[in-house]
């Protein structure tokens, strides 16, 4: 099991491979009870940045998603 990196459209002059890449940011603080997002070694994961040798990116940040139980009614 890993995580789902974002897909990288590639055209054109942009065919080779190494133009571009993801760079796994993992999470530097405390997950406590929160459901996060975690890589195949159980790191949890904060984000996701796609950088392009044209200086530009895009980052995808994956959120704690927070629980509810009847007792915190």
């Amino acid at each position: 099991m890993g995580i789902l990196a974002p897909y990288v459209e590639v055209t054109g002059a942009e065919l080779d491979k190494r133009k571009q890449r993801h760079v796994v940011v993992e999470r530097a603080d405390y997950v406590g009870n929160e459901l996060v997002r975690v890589n195949a070694a159980g790191r949890p994961i904060q984000s996701i940045v796609t950088e392009r040798a044209d200086g530009s990116n895009d980052t995808h940040v994956f959120a704690p998603t927070a629980q509810a139980s009847r007792n915190d009614i």
